[in-house]
């Protein structure tokens, strides 16, 4: 039986940091060429996301704590508290779309135990920049009647849940320090061809006042 071959491409995000350090392979001796850079992590962000946690290119803002809002002398009232998610950027550099089946975290250096979600979420392959809804491997493919467009990559926007509630209770000692997570995605192909890519990312662990959030918006 033919063992599948495990991709991995990894992106290393610091504080501060000006350039992104990354490197990529498989963990049974890496591919070379083209294959190195199948299935790729470019970023994280909160786009999309309701929620009073911040998620900034560079570092989370996470609230470990929900205090008690009070203004104008009237009744204190629950600060806003939500789990913490995250949109991840990835980028698919081969012709197949890829599905994110499941998804890693773990906040090293803490008691929070790592875990493990499923998911089904696509990343879209390569597309035809004349027309969208092409797949394509190279330019050539790209030829539809008269027009001759460019085969480019794709970048599809993964969610994940970096922190519940529970594993925001587990981080609560950790409070006032600065630790790193490392998001881990896996997924497949049609062809049965198994694909991973992961990223780490600071986040700061802090009783922040969200009472001003308006989960509304």
């Amino acid at each position: 039986m033919e063992a599948h071959m495990w991709r991995l491409c990894r992106l290393v995000v610091a504080i501060g940091a000006a350039a992104v350090l990354a490197s990529c392979g498989s963990t049974n001796g890496g591919p070379t060429g083209s294959d190195a850079l199948t299935l790729e992590l470019l970023g994280f962000s909160d786009l999309g996301i309701t929620q009073c946690d911040q998620v900034n290119p560079e570092v989370v803002d996470m609230d470990l704590i929900q205090d008690m809002c009070s203004t104008g002398g009237m009744a204190a009232t629950p600060e806003p508290f939500t789990e913490t998610s995250m949109t991840v950027m990835m980028q698919d550099n081969q012709k197949l779309d890829i599905t994110i089946r499941s998804y890693n975290i773990t906040f090293h250096d803490t008691g929070a135990p790592a875990v493990r979600r499923n998911t089904s979420q696509t990343v879209r392959g390569k597309r035809c920049s004349n027309d969208t809804t092409r797949a394509c491997a190279v330019d050539s493919d790209c030829i539809v009647d008269l027009s001759v467009g460019s085969c480019r990559p794709s970048v599809s926007d993964i969610q994940v849940l970096l922190a519940d509630f529970e594993t925001k209770a587990f981080l609560i000692p950790d409070i006032g320090n600065t630790v790193t997570a490392t998001v881990r995605l896996e997924g497949t192909d049609v062809t049965g061809a198994d694909w991973a890519a992961q990223g780490d990312i600071s986040v700061s662990l802090e009783d922040f006042n969200n009472c001003g959030c308006d989960l509304g918006q």
